[in-house]
């Protein structure tokens, strides 16, 4: 666990609108929250759900644990309730207890690697060695990515000296031709600053797992395609995006946790235009991308879309999505 200079307390997948801390990779906190958490139709669940997170804001641990079983209570699918009910009680410091709700927010896909991490950071807590490890090791092979993070966490200070800790951190060190894959998923999608929705995207591994396609529907309906694939030869990833302006070829490379591609567009007088595009995992399981051109006037790229991925089913909260 990670204290920021506020001195909350503040785990990966941090609680909305708190301070943000060291950021790093993780899934989604659900598997489907249910679309009228996002509506602005009056709600119960929903204020019950927005009571535990103010009062995770102010560290009231008592009020967001109560708050969060009356929302599983009623909603046993929440899964992102089930998250943040096991982190209200990992943060008052009911180690034991959060040990089984650590467990049932695992439960969920898009949380599984995330929970499973904070299962490991209880186990340390109540100095399970053994436990801790082994919860490290679900967490790597459900995906997580934290390693700074984890290097970092106070919580896991009593396991570092093991030996068979870096051999986990070792494990959760995404290689290159698994990286992309943090944008599996379906996703509803929004312009970063506005908040404006701008369309739904979907990505699914294909033919094997070689192949990741892309389906996209914009907010006028305006649709696209892409097929991503890693290529060994040159060790690095390619894009081939298609939509009704065209063909776009990418190339891409590890950029931080994420890829950044660059290709260039054809228009219709066969005029190009270098394209850059900047995918990337953020806080909260979400993923920001970046797009952007380069302008021969200024000689400098010019940003032409900023946009965050939100699981499908999550309301968009603009202060969740930080930066690795």
């Amino acid at each position: 666990m990670k204290r920021n200079p506020t001195g909350v307390l503040v785990r990966i997948s941090a609680v909305v609108g708190l301070v943000a801390c060291l950021g790093v990779f993780a899934t989604g906190l659900m598997e489907h929250d249910g679309r009228q958490l996002a509506s602005s139709q009056p709600d119960p669940i929903a204020r019950e759900f927005e009571q535990g997170n103010a009062a995770m804001r102010e560290q009231r641990w008592g009020d967001a644990v109560a708050a969060f079983e009356s929302v599983v209570e009623q909603r046993p699918d929440h899964g992102r309730a089930w998250f943040l009910l096991a982190l209200s009680v990992h943060s008052s410091g009911d180690y034991e207890r959060a040990l089984a709700l650590h467990e049932r927010a695992a439960a969920f896909r898009q949380g599984e690697a995330t929970a499973l991490y904070n299962l490991a950071c209880a186990h340390a807590m109540l100095g399970h060695t053994d436990e801790a490890i082994a919860a490290l090791g679900r967490a790597a092979d459900a995906g997580f990515t934290g390693v700074e993070h984890a290097r970092k966490d106070s919580d896991l200070a009593s396991v570092r000296a093991d030996a068979r800790f870096e051999q986990v951190m070792a494990r959760m060190l995404s290689p290159d031709d698994t990286l992309l894959r943090f944008w599996l998923g379906e996703w509803d999608v929004y312009g970063a600053a506005s908040g404006t929705r701008a369309g739904e995207n979907s990505f699914t591994l294909r033919n094997g797992g070689l192949f990741i396609l892309e389906q996209w529907r914009d907010s006028q309906g305006g649709t696209g395609e892409s097929f991503n694939y890693f290529d060994p030869a040159l060790g690095k990833w390619k894009q081939v995006w298609s939509d009704k302006n065209g063909l776009v070829e990418f190339v891409g490379t590890r950029q931080g946790a994420g890829v950044l591609f660059e290709g260039e567009r054809v228009n219709a007088q066969s005029a190009k235009t270098r394209v850059r595009m900047h995918v990337r995992p953020v806080g909260q399981g979400r993923v920001r991308q970046t797009g952007s051109r380069w302008d021969e006037a200024s000689q400098s790229w010019q940003t032409q879309y900023d946009l965050i991925y939100v699981p499908d089913g999550e309301a968009y909260e603009p202060d969740a999505a930080q930066e690795i």
